[in-house]
């Protein structure tokens, strides 16, 4: 004799287990891409602060005298700096003085921001061009990158007025006898540099 009452209790027991472990397992679903979801993004890396480094041996023209007949007639003369920064994503701000420190000193180029490299390098190449330095003596060509956002390099400061500025120099001769006086193209001398980071600008020249 049938029973269809009792497979009627049956199939509606097996459906609410069925509908209880779909429930149970879509619950743990969506659990698990919660926890996704809040878990935070692992932590960049960090960088402390670090002035500029200028890569000296591929500066062209090389740092120390330049002479008159570098300049191509009538035009100006390029100069390139590649600067390596510890932060490959951070920019620093570049100058370019003539005469730098003294009464008559002049800004060339600057204040100017430099551009990161798009493929995360830790090198930025920077170009700039001047004409040659106006008069019969010997003067100076200063570069700086300069890291700290303050942008405190100034023409005639008594002193380099930030602790993270890197320069690199060129002394016009525009002669090329040689009379000019001895100059040190890193633009200031270690033993110069200052308790509190910065140096005497005096020592530029």
């Amino acid at each position: 004799m049938d029973h269809p009452v009792g497979t009627s209790h049956r199939s509606r027991g097996a459906l609410a287990i069925l509908t209880s472990t779909s429930t149970a397992a879509m619950i743990a679903g969506v659990a698990g891409v919660s926890c996704l979801l809040v878990d935070p993004p692992p932590a960049l890396p960090t960088f402390p602060p670090a002035a500029p480094q200028i890569e000296s041996t591929s500066v062209v023209p090389p740092p120390g005298v330049v002479t008159a007949s570098d300049w191509p007639e009538g035009g100006e003369l390029s100069f390139v700096v590649p600067v390596a920064v510890n932060d490959p994503t951070t920019t620093f701000t570049w100058y370019v003085f003539q005469d730098y420190g003294w009464a008559d000193s002049a800004t060339l180029e600057g204040p100017t921001q430099s551009t990161a490299d798009l493929d995360g390098g830790a090198i930025q190449i920077i170009h700039f061009s001047v004409n040659p330095p106006v008069g019969p003596g010997c003067q100076t060509i200063t570069f700086f990158a300069d890291a700290d956002p303050r942008q405190l390099v100034s023409e005639t400061p008594s002193r380099l007025a930030c602790s993270l500025c890197t320069p690199v120099s060129w002394l016009y001769d525009p002669s090329g006898a040689g009379d000019c006086p001895a100059y040190d193209a890193g633009g200031i001398p270690e033993a110069d540099i200052l308790p509190d980071g910065n140096a005497d600008a005096a020592d530029a020249q």
